[in-house]
């Protein structure tokens, strides 16, 4: 008899508080950074109020438990750390940075397709 081989790939599990966890692939968190340096943004969203200079770059910081759950109390995380992830919105563009406020910080873990569910109802999005 032959038994199933399921894959597992590295992940980072995120916490951005109030119960909202997701799981990012392990290349796309660049780096953690804690108790930065932040800048408020006038005329902004509260979800998206800050920015970040780093490495002379001005990213933006998003707050994903106040932009998912309830724009209108805001949730700031209270662990002061600020991820930096990486994304591309074509496999032929370059790289671009975004900062995400976590609760905690990232935690190592393996995940495979099963893993995979559905988003939560009170997700507006």
């Amino acid at each position: 008899m032959i038994e199933e081989i399921t894959k597992k790939d590295q992940a980072w599990l995120l916490d951005f508080g109030n119960g909202l966890q997701a799981a990012v692939a392990y290349h796309e968190m660049w780096q953690v950074l804690l108790s930065p340096k932040l800048f408020d943004v006038a005329c902004t969203p509260q979800y998206c109020s800050h920015v970040l200079i780093f490495q002379k770059r001005i990213l933006p910081v998003l707050n994903l438990a106040t932009f998912l759950l309830d724009a209108h109390k805001p949730f700031i995380a209270t662990g002061n750390v600020v991820g930096i992830a990486v994304y591309q919105t074509d496999p032929q563009a370059p790289v671009n940075y975004g900062c995400l406020y976590l609760s905690q910080m990232p935690q190592r873990i393996e995940v495979s397709d099963e893993d995979a569910c559905d988003l939560p109802d009170e997700i507006k999005y």
